[in-house]
């Protein structure tokens, strides 16, 4: 299980900058939905 984790935990990290990322900067999100029309 301890591997398993060490193994996931950088996904884990990136995922949750990702998401934290985006509920600072929530135009971010709505950039490729604008380029679509």
């Amino acid at each position: 299980l301890e591997t398993i984790f060490k193994g996931v935990l950088p996904f884990t990290i990136t995922v949750a900058l990702l998401m934290l990322l985006l509920l600072a900067f929530p135009q971010i999100a709505l950039f490729l939905p604008r380029l679509m029309g």
